[in-house]
């Protein structure tokens, strides 16, 4: 099942009805199960062929990819990208900003991309994830948007990926109390329905500080909104 929603004036717009919560069917109980043991079986793969990588690393010899690579882009409200690496010729390593006035919270992703070929399989692995379990485990696939398929087909934020895995990987954080841990990546494919586009990826509706503000003043420029909203400067 996919879930759609009306396309937004832009990414980062939302209303209640794209951000509310889709029920799950009864019918839809056997697929949410088989999503899940497949997720963690790309899991365990994808873990030990890390594992792989990074014990013969230090003897293999890396050579660049060949073609263009995607451009990645985090210049706009509530995006978190901080570092992107190409690892393969459609592959890349991202790691995410840590949340801000936290200790180091990153388990959520919004970012832009341009540049993908169409019904190309791009593999996305976000490497520095920090809980240690996710619903993505759970049958859960990240959000799209498409620029052209909102212009030409009405489709907004989306329900989209392949291949999506959860576990832990061989690169080393360490806790507040100083324990070591590893952090943990969330992998998927994503192929991209037109070339040439622009597209978001977002591990949740997005709603930014703009479309609040947006909302507020929507909220209090009647009277009965007045009525039943009181809205001060708290700082």
């Amino acid at each position: 099942r996919v879930e759609t929603s009306a396309a937004p004036d832009k990414p980062g717009s939302a209303d209640a009805a794209t951000g509310a919560s889709q029920p799950v069917l009864a019918a839809d109980v056997s697929s949410v199960t088989a999503a899940s043991a497949e997720a963690r079986h790309l899991s365990r793969q994808r873990a030990a062929a890390d594992k792989r990588a990074g014990s013969s690393s230090s003897g293999a010899t890396w050579r660049p990819p060949s073609g263009e690579s995607l451009r990645f882009y985090s210049e706009f409200e509530s995006m978190n990208l901080h570092r992107v690496h190409r690892v393969g010729e459609t592959e890349y390593n991202l790691s995410m900003a840590i949340d801000t006035h936290t200790r180091g919270h990153t388990q959520w992703y919004y970012f832009r991309v341009r540049g993908a070929r169409a019904g190309v399989p791009y593999r996305f692995n976000l490497i520095n994830m920090q809980k240690g379990r996710s619903l993505y485990e759970n049958g859960l696939r990240p959000l799209l948007y498409s620029e052209k398929r909102a212009a030409v087909e009405g489709v907004g934020w989306h329900r989209a990926g392949d291949d999506v895995c959860y576990y832990a990987n061989f690169f080393p954080r360490t806790l507040p109390n100083g324990k070591q841990r590893s952090y943990f990546t969330l992998s998927f494919t994503v192929s991209f329905p037109h070339g040439g586009d622009t597209c978001y990826l977002a591990h949740c509706y997005p709603y930014t500080v703009t479309d609040l503000r947006h909302d507020l003043d929507s909220l209090t420029a009647t009277d009965e909104g007045k009525r039943l909203v009181r809205r001060q400067l708290l700082c």
